[in-house]
């Protein structure tokens, strides 16, 4: 299910809320902060391009990284979708701010 997901469902998303379920049993709200395509990492033998969604949890969180679902209005539930903690770099420290790579 994961090939099907395209750069549009996550740019629906921007400035919503959503869950990440943990593996481990736990959640995290997280807020759509934004939707970027990187037009020049296209692999020849695929058609869609890859794209980063950034996210920003709504409280503080030990998470660090790891494999979660997320549920998409027009989809459903994503499973197995790899999330990874990216550094605060000038933001509230106090949050926790994540990165899923669709290549």
């Amino acid at each position: 299910m994961l090939q099907e997901v395209t750069v549009e469902y996550f740019r629906n998303m921007l400035g919503s809320t959503c869950l990440l379920q943990l593996s481990g049993g736990g959640e995290v709200a997280v807020q759509v902060s934004s939707v970027a395509e990187k037009l020049q990492s296209r692999a020849a033998k695929y058609t869609r391009l890859p794209f980063n969604v950034s996210l920003e949890s709504l409280e503080p969180s030990a998470f660090i990284d790891g494999p979660c679902s997320v549920e998409l209005p027009a989809l459903g539930l994503l499973r197995d979708v790899f999330v990874s903690r990216v550094p605060p770099m000038g933001r509230d420290e106090n949050l926790a701010y994540y990165c899923i790579s669709f290549n």
